[in-house]
């Protein structure tokens, strides 16, 4: 049985032991820059300190991208800095050659060819959005599932997405967070060899047991770069470090938090304003078909013609506006991020995000989206952000920057009607922004809530002691 795996086809078990081998062997090496990009760093590259998934701004960035001067024609590019570095890198790879420090014939490792480098987010996107859209529209007309409206196709595609969220995206920031995009999107992660990734036989035969790997590593320390554990050809800008920092300062972009602010944007907002609208309208497009239905009426059949009213661009966006359209990206969101979310926590959340949009004079879309996606990517902070939520609008109401008309308040909401000790009742309930809280008095009691959830009451003592609770609906 070999020591290494050849490929993910193993079993489980198999293939986990093999990677363990593996993994013992490269940390042997003890270098801090061999990172285990499938774990602690899975993200990197493509959300911001706040765990916020962003993307490139091909549009706007203050960081451009840069052909590598090795690869004329193949279009290789990454981050201008990145290239700078891995250039110099490069020279004292052929410096090193030359003074016979490392051996010349390493088909890898002597003289440093590129094999991969930045790809478009967006054109990665696309094509997962296209054929997620595609998929979807097909399951539909081969199941024959009609749409009277777009309400009614919305009711039907949510139903469809809540199977697949988790794993398969719909919208670009729950993309940017999957594993469906690789940190070449990123624009700061070169690849030296084609390989299969997957081959861990031919990642220690052909690459890390290379008489030049050590100097290797010790080099992509030395210009700023970290080694991935996994695809040791793999090298990626630390651009956390003084060595990166330096080439990145080249470019006045010397911080890292300069490097995020200036060269991406929140995946969210260009997402929101430019596609998301425009995916459903063209699903609903594809699948709001003329059909018939048959409707019983005083003990006689008759057929139905439905007719599903049709929209130009303009006509659609001006009959559901944003408030229709953030409702359903938050709902979707909700689905597609792997933390959970309570109910009630939800509810506030959103509540919360469409306040802000309907308060906001000085882009509101941008700030509801913003603390939206703010607060569902670190839900450890959900309760002070909520304060801090409050206080932005307070600072603002101060600056005249709101407008005069109250905001939304919360709505009131009833309980389910039970049979309990006092018949057959139910009560209101306002939900409050912490989920605790009680209800109304009927029947001549009330309910504690708390966490979202109605405590039970109970009347009565021994053996005729009696407790009822309900559902808040």
């Amino acid at each position: 049985m070999e020591v290494f795996a050849k490929s993910n086809e193993e079993t489980t078990i198999e293939l986990y032991k093999k990677r363990l081998i593996y993994w013992s062997t490269q940390n042997v090496r003890g270098r801090s820059n061999i990172v285990n990009f499938q774990a602690e760093k899975f993200l990197y590259g493509r959300v911001n300190r706040q765990f916020v998934p962003m993307i490139y701004n091909e549009v706007n960035s203050m960081i451009s991208l840069k052909q590598f001067p090795t690869t004329a024609g193949e279009n290789k590019q990454a981050f201008n800095f990145v290239v700078d570095a891995f250039e110099d890198m490069r020279q004292q790879f052929i410096k090193a050659a030359a003074a016979r420090q490392i051996s010349t014939t390493d088909p890898y490792l002597s003289d440093l060819k590129i094999k991969k480098a930045f790809e478009s987010p967006w054109v990665r996107y696309s094509r997962h959005s296209d054929n997620y859209i595609n998929t979807f529209i097909g399951r539909f007309r081969g199941t024959k599932i009609r749409v009277a409206d777009f309400d009614d196709f919305v009711v039907k595609f949510m139903d469809e997405i809540k199977k697949t969220a988790p794993t398969i995206p719909f919208t670009l920031p729950g993309f940017m967070k999957s594993r469906l995009c690789p940190i070449s999107c990123s624009g700061l992660a070169i690849e030296l060899t084609n390989l299969d990734p997957a081959n861990d036989l031919d990642k220690v035969t052909k690459f890390t047991s290379s008489k030049n790997y050590k100097f290797f590593v010790n080099a992509c320390n030395s210009y700023g770069f970290m080694v991935d554990l996994n695809i040791p050809w793999r090298i990626v800008a630390d651009i956390g470090s003084p060595e990166m920092l330096s080439y990145a300062a080249r470019h006045q972009v010397g911080s890292t938090d300069v490097i995020i602010n200036s060269g991406y944007q929140p995946a969210h907002m260009a997402y929101f304003v430019e596609n998301f609208k425009f995916q459903l309208f063209r699903m609903y497009r594809e699948i709001a078909a003329p059909y018939r239905e048959s409707v019983d009426c005083q003990g006689r059949t008759f057929i139905n013609e439905v007719y599903p009213p049709q929209f130009t661009p303009k006509q659609f966006l001006e009959k559901y506006d944003n408030n229709y359209f953030l409702d359903l990206y938050f709902k979707i969101r909700f689905l597609e991020d792997e933390n959970e979310f309570k109910e009630y926590e939800q509810f506030l959340l959103t509540d919360d995000a469409h306040e802000l949009y309907n308060s906001y004079r000085i882009r509101p879309l941008r700030e509801s989206l913003d603390n939206f996606e703010r607060i569902l990517n670190k839900p450890f902070d959900y309760r002070g952000s909520l304060s801090y939520t409050m206080e932005v609008i307070r600072l603002n109401k101060q600056k005249n920057y709101l407008r005069k008309p109250p905001l939304i308040k919360l709505s009131q909401r009833i309980t389910s009607y039970v049979r309990g000790a006092s018949g057959a009742h139910a009560h209101t309930y306002t939900p409050s922004r912490t989920g605790d809280g009680e209800t109304s008095w009927n029947s001549g009691h009330k309910h504690i809530v708390a966490g979202g959830k109605v405590a039970s009451h109970c009347h009565g003592a021994g053996t005729n002691r009696k407790c009822h609770t309900h559902k808040i609906l």
